[in-house]
């Protein structure tokens, strides 16, 4: 079948049962949401990738600050020892 966008008046999706890719972007495609049909999910701000959901449910996330320092609480940040944490 066909892609279809579908609306009402709180909600809108998108559906593609063809195989491939399904891509939201925005219109200068710096943004993008991509749906892979080998089943990862990724994310992209400003044109580079800043997070994947993988298949098998690994999150990846991109550019992640070393170190706690002046960052906000809920702020995620890799320690000294590379784990991900999140400022309280």
């Amino acid at each position: 079948a066909a892609p279809k966008i579908h609306a009402s008046s709180t909600l809108a999706y998108y559906t593609n049962q063809a195989a491939g890719k399904t891509i939201l972007s925005t219109f200068d495609s710096n943004e993008k949401v991509t749906c892979d049909a080998t089943g990862y999910i990724q994310f992209e701000t400003a044109g580079a990738e800043a997070m994947r959901i993988t298949s098998d449910g690994h999150v990846i996330l991109a550019n992640v600050q070393e170190g706690d320092s002046d960052l906000a609480s809920g702020t995620i940040y890799k320690d000294s020892s590379g784990f991900l944490k999140i400022v309280a």
